[in-house]
């Protein structure tokens, strides 16, 4: 995956990129436990669903699913986000 953009407004996060199929589009949520869910669209083709969790450091890991398949994906963010202190609102610790 390259050219990976995300965009984190409260629970709801997008975003685009490509890889090896093409290129797609993300839509997906992000709730106040870390439980991420993710909607991957290849433009023209098929969708892939992604669920799974984030460790709160950068890390998002889970399974994939499309059709009958499905197989594990982790995404770890090169740079963290840059939220100015008026903007962070919460900052919840992880359960294992």
């Amino acid at each position: 995956m390259h050219d990976l953009v995300l965009h984190f407004v409260g629970e709801r996060i997008t975003g685009s990129g490509e890889d090896i199929v093409g290129p797609f589009t993300l839509e997906g949520t992000l709730d106040a436990t870390g439980h991420v869910r993710l909607h991957k669209q290849y433009l023209g083709r098929h969708a892939v669903e992604y669920v799974g969790q984030y460790d709160g450091e950068g890390t998002f890991a889970g399974e994939w699913v499309v059709w009958l398949d499905r197989g594990p994906w982790c995404i770890r963010l090169q740079s963290p986000c840059e939220a100015r202190p008026a903007e962070l609102m919460e900052i919840v610790p992880m359960t294992r």
